[in-house]
């Protein structure tokens, strides 16, 4: 019997800051194009179907890595603020650099573990975690934080992994988690941790091996 290989933080913030250079023009490409069967462009315009900030929040990125949803939800918020945060240093050089070109100029950001957010609680109006849930040793701790500090009604929305259907898929996830440790949660384990931390899931949608969801902490 296969035991999945769990994540390790040092395991991922080694890798990633390994592949900060290339990772949005060819690292994350790949990994999308292989479980999803689409790229950031489509991701990005599947989560703001799901939802969309409004024009004066204060938001935070959590797993930032380069930037890439951290500036385009700070140009849809040009009134608001938005925090990128990530474990891995080389990202958060990489971000800082594709805001600057971006001229993202409402954006902050900063290292950062996502297990243990130093964030004032009930403070943050709009949470995206598009990259990292699956990379985390205790995910469900992740989440909790990110319960704390949203204010009540406040938004979350991101990505993960989740467990094939089919035998394709399933090899897919077993190379995937084998290699590069990454996490596929059974849809229902998603379900119950949104819930155990008090996030309420208000939609969600799901390409291949991939979940894109939004969630709100309730008033």
């Amino acid at each position: 019997m296969t035991t999945d290989v769990a994540p390790t933080s040092g395991f991922h913030g080694r890798l990633f800051g390994f592949v900060a250079p290339i990772y949005a023009k060819l690292w994350k490409p790949i990994v999308l194009g292989t479980l999803s069967g689409g790229g950031f462009d489509k991701e990005l315009k599947d989560i703001l179907a799901l939802h969309r900030p409004r024009g004066d929040e204060l938001m935070m990125d959590l797993g930032c890595g380069p930037g890439n949803f951290t500036t385009a939800f700070a140009k849809l918020a040009p009134k608001g603020f938005m925090a990128g945060l990530d474990l891995a240093y080389p990202m958060l050089q990489v971000a800082r650099n594709n805001a600057a070109k971006d001229n993202a100029s409402n954006t902050g950001f900063a290292q950062c573990n996502a297990q243990v957010l130093p964030i004032k609680r009930n403070s943050i109006d709009f949470v995206s975690f598009c990259g990292a849930l699956h990379l985390l040793p205790q995910p469900e701790l992740a989440l909790a934080e990110v319960a704390a500090i949203l204010r009540p009604g406040g938004s979350l929305v991101g990505m993960t992994f989740v467990k094939g259907e089919w035998w394709g898929q399933r090899l897919i996830e077993r190379f995937f988690n084998r290699f590069l440790h990454f996490r596929f949660f059974p849809y229902d384990q998603v379900q119950k941790m949104f819930a155990d931390a008090g996030l309420k899931m208000e939609d969600c949608t799901r390409a291949r091996l991939i979940l894109l969801f939004h969630a709100k902490k309730p008033n």
